[in-house]
């Protein structure tokens, strides 16, 4: 039995709602028996005996028994209660996530769908932004790629040399030709200096130039003497300039240089050609002068010749020789005012023998006081041959006035006739040799 405390004055709020706050649960019997209950629990403690009233009536079976079934109605009817509360909890917390679900859907489809719209479109353009870009990479990529071998090409087949070069002199670049004019290959120049590929002289003027260009900022145009890898000493036209970066900023030297070789030999020639043409106008007019002369010498000649009257043989052979001068002389007038025309050889068959006889002959005065002898040797076969007598005088005459100059006495000089051949056909071969000492 359950009876209010003395010390709290009352049963617990649980226990007080279901047995003193629900007596629509019980009939009256039910509600009389409770009454009694109530009484009891609030008898002092000396009342509480068998043989109070209160005590004896609640304390019988049968009000026991139905007080037992209305506390197990009224724990039913709470219980049916409690699922009825829950129920309702269940159906307000499905209303409540349904109505969520329902603003949910409603916000997204007014306020998300739009944004998603929104960033879907950005998401395409951004698509199409970025394939637009790579196109154009792509396209520029492929517009460097082709420059670049154009470049490449352009700077391969130039006729001329390029070469690059940082602020301190060390090489960052050179052409294919400028690899084959120094013999070396382009991982053995990148890096180095010019002290490393060229001669102490050459390298140091190289050095100078371009500093000169680097502090003026001006361009530097020369035409330098250079060595090739084989030793032939080249002539070549060189431009040199500063080079910059992107900022313009001076990084380095370019040089460019080209094989001015033929030009410059054309030059000389040129030069040469002027000259000669020069001296040719001056002896054509000491030939026509000179042959004035020689038209005197050879009517004094003939005077002489009348008068002597072959008086004297002597005298005859030695007027003999004048006419012979005089005639070689009227030679050389007339090769001498033909000097700027094609040479015409006067070509006849002699024999060479007699020939270099009228050369010796001819420098009997050159020969005079001094100890000289000449030797013929001949292999047998014939000597003549189809040639210009007058020319080969001259060589003759040229070989023996330079072995009487170049030999001391005795000079003795030889000629050697010998047969031969050359290009298929027969020749005459001829050497003419003497004691002097040489070439040194």
């Amino acid at each position: 039995m359950i009876r209010r405390s003395e010390t709290t004055g009352g049963p617990p709020d649980s226990v007080e709602v279901i047995y003193f706050d629900a007596p629509w649960l019980f009939d009256t019997e039910m509600r009389n028996y409770i009454a009694q209950a109530r009484s009891l629990a609030d008898a002092p403690g000396h009342q509480l005996t068998p043989e109070n009233a209160h005590f004896r009536y609640i304390s019988g079976a049968a009000e026991s028994g139905k007080l037992v079934n209305g506390l197990d109605a009224v724990v039913a009817a709470y219980q049916d209660e409690a699922e009825q509360r829950s129920l309702k909890l269940n159906w307000l917390a499905l209303w409540s996530f349904g109505s969520t679900l329902t603003l949910l859907l409603l916000t997204g489809l007014l306020v998300f769908r739009p944004m998603v719209r929104r960033v879907g479109a950005d998401m395409r353009a951004m698509s199409d932004l970025n394939a637009t870009l790579e196109e154009r990479v792509a396209a520029r990529t492929k517009e460097l790629s082709d420059s670049e071998a154009l470049y490449r090409s352009l700077v391969a087949h130039l006729p001329m040399c390029l070469l690059r070069k940082d602020r301190e002199g060390r090489f960052t670049f050179v052409s294919d030709r400028f690899c084959q004019l120094v013999g070396r290959v382009r991982h053995e120049i990148l890096g180095q200096f010019d002290g490393n590929l060229f001669p102490e002289p050459l390298a140091a003027k190289y050095v100078s130039d371009d500093r000169r260009v680097i502090e003026s900022e001006s361009p530097f145009h020369d035409v330098e003497q250079h060595s090739a890898a084989d030793g032939k000493t080249l002539y070549v036209e060189v431009l040199k300039t500063v080079l910059r970066d992107g900022q313009g900023d001076v990084i380095g030297t370019q040089t460019m240089f080209w094989d001015v070789t033929d030009r410059k030999e054309a030059e000389a020639r040129a030069l040469q050609a002027e000259r000669l043409a020069a001296i040719g106008q001056m002896v054509t007019g000491v030939a026509h002068e000179s042959r004035n002369a020689l038209q005197q010498m050879q009517a004094c000649t003939k005077l002489l010749e009348w008068e002597v009257n072959g008086q004297s043989a002597a005298v005859s052979g030695l007027i003999a020789d004048l006419y012979k001068e005089q005639d070689r002389l009227r030679r050389l007038f007339d090769d001498l005012r033909g000097y700027a025309a094609p040479h015409k050889l006067q070509l006849r068959k002699c024999r060479l023998n007699d020939v270099c006889h009228d050369a010796w002959e001819s420098l009997a005065n050159v020969r005079q006081g001094r100890d000289v002898t000449i030797h013929e040797i001949s292999d047998g076969n014939d000597v003549a041959s189809v040639v210009d007598p007058f020319q080969m005088e001259q060589v003759f005459r040229n070989l023996f006035e330079n072995a009487i100059h170049a030999c001391s006495d005795p000079v003795r000089i030889a000629v050697r006739y010998g047969s031969t051949g050359q290009n298929g056909h027969s020749a005459l071969q001829i050497a003419v040799s003497d004691n002097g000492p040489g070439l040194p």
